[in-house]
């Protein structure tokens, strides 16, 4: 059976599997604890999705869960139609389970330091979001997405990284 005949059904074992759920639910975790507990209360931005959805809570005071949903349930469209439907279910379930973490989990800010915030905030959302990576879905990055361009549309050695540093500059300068 080849590769795209696999990708077009969902891998209800894989999704299910209980290795995967808590690989998932501790990765999302994580994520939510970087957020609340470092970058939304200093109002630090993240790259991706992440920060985008950061973005969007501070200038319009909207609760971060809905710009999470939102802009990563484009993500979630893409990764069903261009990488496969059990990617997109484990996409949905992850993001799922941060924005239920984002309304639920009140974190107090653990420091307001600059450089720890920087450091700590992003080890624990790094870990939180290579835990959902590991388990095969994706929380608040395009990484996947590129990854597939890259290989739909054979574009050069350093798509991901231009792209990548493109858009995370743009927020930046916005922000």
């Amino acid at each position: 059976m080849t590769e795209s005949k696999l990708s077009n059904k969902v891998d209800w074992k894989k999704i299910t599997n209980p290795g995967n759920l808590i690989i998932t639910l501790i990765g999302t975790s994580l994520a939510v604890f970087a957020m609340k507990g470092f970058m939304i209360p200093n109002r630090f931005l993240d790259g991706g999705i992440t920060g985008i959805s950061i973005l969007i809570h501070e200038i319009f005071h909207v609760n971060i869960s809905i710009p999470v949903i939102i802009l990563n349930s484009i993500f979630v469209y893409l990764g069903y139609h261009k990488i496969g439907k059990t990617f997109a279910m484990q996409t949905a379930i992850a993001v799922v389970l941060l924005s239920i973490g984002l309304i639920f989990f009140d974190i107090n800010p653990v420091t307001s330091d600059k450089l720890l915030i920087a450091i700590f905030g992003g080890v624990f959302m790094g870990i939180g979001v290579g835990l959902v990576i590991r388990s095969g879905g994706v929380i608040g990055s395009y990484c996947r997405v590129y990854s597939t361009a890259y290989r739909i549309f054979q574009c050069g050695d350093n798509f991901d990284d231009q792209y990548h540093y493109l858009w995370d500059s743009c927020i930046a300068i916005w922000y």
